[in-house]
């Protein structure tokens, strides 16, 4: 759970600061981040993110399934919906940089770039190292809001009702039915 939690965040990090510095060009011949893998470490966590992205991006569910962790492809064989196709017309993709978030977890920074547009959008590729390579356990992208959207694999989504409520300040009790709303107002409030 805690490694979980902190891939999430690690991601979240990534996707809040951005993998690169978006004013700077890019290039193959930037430097890397001080985190950064080691050029000759890069070519097979690059190769499997490429390569998944490129398959969800066209539609390929198959192809992308077969880059998946083994949580995820279990996950994938039950559920298929879980790896829904992006269907994004795609002008151009690169593989932007690389970051070792742990010895055998990675994030790699996609930039597609749809057609017409001026800028790519930046996707944030999350792979675990597994006795068969690299494997993708989720994504990550900027949704605009102020945290980014990550999208697990390998976690079922908690349904909201089975979620405990969120209590905000120290010591009291989180309220047990839901707030009102415009459409059901106060009982002494007339309109």
């Amino acid at each position: 759970m805690s490694a979980r939690i902190a891939l999430v965040l690690s991601a979240a990090t990534i996707l809040a600061a951005g993998c690169s510095d978006s004013s700077a060009p890019r290039s193959a011949a930037a430097k890397p981040a001080a985190k950064a893998v080691p050029a000759p470490s890069n070519e097979p966590v690059a190769a499997s993110a490429e390569t998944f992205m490129r398959a969800i991006l066209s539609g390929d569910t198959a192809g992308a399934a077969e880059l998946l962790t083994n949580r995820a492809a279990t996950r994938y064989a039950a559920d298929p919906s879980v790896l829904t196709p992006m269907g994004m017309a795609v002008e151009r993709f690169e593989v932007g940089q690389i970051r070792l978030l742990d010895e055998d977890e990675a994030a790699v920074q996609c930039l597609v770039t749809e057609p017409g547009a001026s800028e790519p959008q930046e996707l944030c590729c999350l792979l675990k190292l597994e006795p068969a390579g690299w494997r993708v356990c989720g994504l990550a992208c900027d949704s605009g809001a102020d945290e980014p959207t990550v999208i697990s694999f390998e976690e079922s989504p908690e349904p909201a009702s089975q979620r405990a409520p969120v209590q905000f300040v120290e010591g009291s009790k989180a309220p047990s039915k839901a707030p009102r709303t415009a459409a059901e107002p106060r009982p002494n409030e007339y309109r």
